[in-house]
């Protein structure tokens, strides 16, 4: 169960270091700067909210899927499956956010934020698998 795990946490590790990698090489954050959005920008946060609740939506109907499974290793599959479309929208709504001109880059760090909130941790990948 440990080594589903590291590999779980290096794709989930990836991704958030390929967006934080992205939004540095890009050179589009100017950090000392990132608060002052302006007014006809704010709308575009929609983006952030609608990425996570798409995410989570998705996320979510796939666990479901988990209570009809007896099988380990399909529950293990199922969970990297539901994981990865949850990273991958967010990943790619802050992408989105940082080449498009008029998205205020804070979108990044909410996405990033919200990404470090959500991290694969060991009990709850072991309680989730075992429980259902």
């Amino acid at each position: 169960m440990k080594e589903k795990f590291k590999t779980h946490f290096i794709i989930y590790t990836a991704m958030i270091g390929g967006l934080l990698a992205a939004s540095i090489f890009t050179g589009k954050i100017v950090w000392n700067q990132l608060l002052n959005i302006p007014s006809e920008n704010l709308p575009y946060i929609t983006v952030v909210i609608v990425a996570i609740g798409v995410s989570e939506l998705l996320f979510r109907n796939k666990i479901k899927l988990l209570e009809n499974e007896n099988e380990s290793n399909r529950k293990i599959g199922i969970y990297h499956t539901a994981s990865i479309m949850r990273w991958g929208i967010l990943e790619g709504a802050g992408l989105f956010s940082l080449m498009m001109p008029d998205i205020p880059k804070i979108n990044v760090l909410i996405i990033l934020v919200y990404f470090i909130l959500i991290r694969p941790q060991y009990h709850a990948f072991e309680s989730l698998l075992s429980n259902k």
